[in-house]
């Protein structure tokens, strides 16, 4: 019997970089979406972007304080931050900013998609805690694109080519901005501040 055979990140055809004419890539930090006003702000944002017949990315970072939250809820239940785990654990705040804004946008009648770093297609090395992009691969999101939505990319993080979540330390999403907006060709890359 052949040994079966996994590829640690799957299979996707690397997009060559036709420029998205009339991208824009927005970034929105922990302030900006601290809370439910915020959210409803960078929403309108948003939304005021794609009126104006923009093709918008936005790129969020968690809600206000809850990363170092999440670290220290790590430190209180473990001597040791486990780097993995650690990882996977502050992930999770970008991904409940996307998830709100994007289910504002739709409630406003916007076609609106909330991907991780992993969805959106950035690949990073295996380092955990301080990952470095090493490709982004941009399919997803220029379907979704293509479609007219506005794509909602949680920041700080990727999927390693161990397959594994990493983020990307402090400021990560500006990181993240920076990635999405040079692979996809992006008129504009702008960070938008609020609160």
């Amino acid at each position: 019997m052949a040994p079966t055979s996994f590829e640690a990140v799957p299979g996707v055809a690397v997009d060559v970089g036709r420029p998205e004419a009339g991208a824009v890539v927005m970034t929105f930090g922990g302030t900006s979406v601290a809370d439910v006003e915020q959210i409803l702000a960078v929403a309108r944002r948003l939304a005021a972007a794609r009126d104006a017949g923009r093709r918008v990315v936005g790129v969020l970072s968690a809600i206000g304080s809850t990363t170092n939250e999440l670290v220290d809820l790590a430190r209180e239940v473990s001597p040791n931050l486990h780097e993995r785990e650690l990882d996977m654990l502050v992930s999770v705040g970008e991904r409940v900013s996307c998830a709100l804004t994007a289910m504002v946008l739709i409630d406003l009648g916007y076609d609106a998609i909330s991907l991780t770093g992993s969805q959106a297609g950035i690949v990073t090395d295996t380092a955990h805690g301080k990952a470095r992009v090493v490709e982004v691969r941009t399919r997803r999101i220029r379907e979704a694109l293509d479609r007219g939505a506005i794509v909602l990319v949680a920041g700080f993080q990727g999927v390693s080519t161990g397959a594994e979540v990493t983020t990307f330390g402090r400021d990560g999403s500006d990181t993240t901005a920076a990635a999405l907006a040079t692979a996809l060709g992006a008129d504009l890359c702008e960070e938008v501040s609020y609160g």
